[in-house]
């Protein structure tokens, strides 16, 4: 789960494996700490576009270890809370 300022508040197991970072550093970071140089996200302005229409972005995460990992990021609503899923492409 990720705030409108970019800020991760949850993250589960599969987000921590993909980017192979200790889960005590991914909570509390900024979800671009995690994006591949040349990628950027406004999660503001992505949720903002969700709520009106369907919306996703795509964006390549980097391991800690330098490696990419392409994912798509699609903002969602639930009991009027957006939240953001990223999944892998293959």
């Amino acid at each position: 789960t990720v705030s409108a300022d970019g800020t991760i508040l949850f993250s589960n197991r599969g987000f921590q494996r993909l980017v192979t970072w200790p889960m005590d550093e991914i909570v509390g970071a900024r979800f671009d700490r995690f994006l591949a140089p040349g990628h950027s996200l406004d999660v503001g302005h992505l949720v903002e576009r969700a709520l009106v229409e369907r919306y996703d972005a795509e964006v390549v995460l980097l391991t800690s270890e330098a490696a990419a990992a392409p994912v798509s990021v699609l903002p969602y609503e639930t009991d009027r809370i957006v939240e953001i899923c990223a999944t892998i492409d293959d």
